[in-house]
């Protein structure tokens, strides 16, 4: 199996990446939704209640809330990544096994330390001004706070000088599909 890690800055298009490998027919898989799922389950919860306890309330836990204590404090941020990441990396192979090739979006790759178990790694980019404009749109946060969040990720210009392939992503869909499909025919042997 060919395990591809797509991986970049928050707000820099990987999603859209994610959406044209599978228009192609790839194996894909996202980091993001097994968290999601994760944030769902009890068990988790718990977890995450003895670690934050200001960030579950009645079982459930507050994803506002917890996203704002990581993007302030870089030691709750080490910490939460030291619970989840190892987790959904391990489901995030048991849901490959089998498939010849997979295509993993994998958002903190390298904060994650996980880069090491991937075959090859697309990385995802955009000018800051663009993934700033993006990620306040969708997320209803001011300017400043998606700088916050993106200065957060420090780690994302290191994973570049190590990427097999990077995607810039200052175009339009149609281009961003094209520069998928040609990474995705050299990777698949179909070029």
């Amino acid at each position: 199996m060919t395990l591809v890690a797509v991986s970049g800055g928050i707000a820099s298009g990987k999603s859209e990446v994610m959406r044209a490998l599978r228009s192609l027919g790839a194996f894909t898989v996202s980091a993001d939704e097994i968290n999601a799922e994760m944030l769902s389950d009890p068990e988790y919860a718990a977890i995450l209640a003895a670690q934050f306890p200001g960030v579950v309330a009645d079982g459930k836990i507050d994803k506002k809330a917890l996203r704002d204590l990581v993007f302030s404090d870089e030691n709750a941020r080490k910490r939460l990544n030291a619970v989840a990441h190892p987790e959904i990396f391990a489901r995030m192979r048991k849901l490959c096994a089998g498939h010849a090739a997979a295509f993993c979006e994998v958002p903190l790759l390298r904060e994650a330390g996980l880069e090491k178990y991937f075959d090859k790694i697309i990385f995802v980019t955009a000018p800051d001004d663009i993934r700033r404009d993006r990620l306040s749109v969708r997320d209803g946060i001011t300017h400043e706070y998606a700088d916050t969040i993106m200065a957060a990720q420090s780690a994302e210009r290191e994973l570049e000088r190590m990427a097999d392939y990077v995607i810039i992503n200052d175009g339009d869909i149609s281009t961003l599909t094209a520069k998928t499909e040609k990474i995705y025919r050299k990777i698949c042997g179909t070029e």
